[in-house]
């Protein structure tokens, strides 16, 4: 299991253009070209409990809506790009989010988790990459990122000092059972290369 510690987040203010929903309808990666396959596998973005480190704090509804950028490596070498993502998974803070999306072949990354907040953008850096193969349907994993609970209060000085984690959980059983009742099919025959961190 991938696990890695930062110890930083960048607030900003900052202007991207939309990027492609990572979101996928089942009939839109039915069909593929010779050069796409597919990828699927969920993210968890959660807040550390305040009393015990490896509990959380989440809700039915879910907290503050985040947003995880992917880029092509091939298009963006630069180790972390904080504009011009290629697609995207929203999330909502607490809630587990699955996705199924189709891409050409090639090396990806995602590089930053951003959510809106009073001052800006705040972006967690991830630099987490995966590979698409031709005519395969590949699970790459559950990314989660933990946040301290009291991130939100602190003013922006001592924010962009903050640590989070991240992790990659092996957890195809659980994302696949939730996603068969609609991509039943394009999830048949899934091989599993969970997506790893880049130093």
């Amino acid at each position: 299991m991938l696990r890695k510690t930062l110890f930083f987040a960048s607030l900003l203010i900052i202007f991207s253009g939309c990027a492609t929903s990572m979101e996928m309808r089942p009939s839109d990666v039915k069909e593929l070209k010779s050069d796409e396959g597919v990828v699927f596998g969920s993210i968890l973005i959660r807040k550390l409990s305040e009393t015990e480190d490896m509990k959380t704090s989440t809700n039915e509804k879910g907290g503050k809506v985040w947003t995880v950028n992917m880029v092509d490596s091939r298009k963006s070498p630069v180790k972390y790009s904080l504009s011009g993502a290629d697609a995207a998974v929203q999330t909502r803070e607490g809630l587990e989010t699955p996705f199924v999306t189709k891409l050409a072949a090639g090396e990806y990354r995602f590089i930053e988790a951003s959510a809106q907040v009073f001052a800006g953008t705040l972006n967690l850096p991830l630099n987490i990459t995966f590979r698409v193969d031709p005519g395969r349907t590949v699970y790459i994993g559950k990314l989660v990122i933990e946040m301290p609970q009291k991130m939100d209060k602190r003013v922006l000085g001592i924010a962009s000092g903050t640590s989070f984690t991240f992790r990659v959980e092996d957890s195809q059983e659980a994302t696949a059972e939730s996603l068969k009742g609609e991509y039943g099919e394009v999830l048949e025959g899934a091989v599993k290369e969970l997506m790893a961190f880049k130093p």
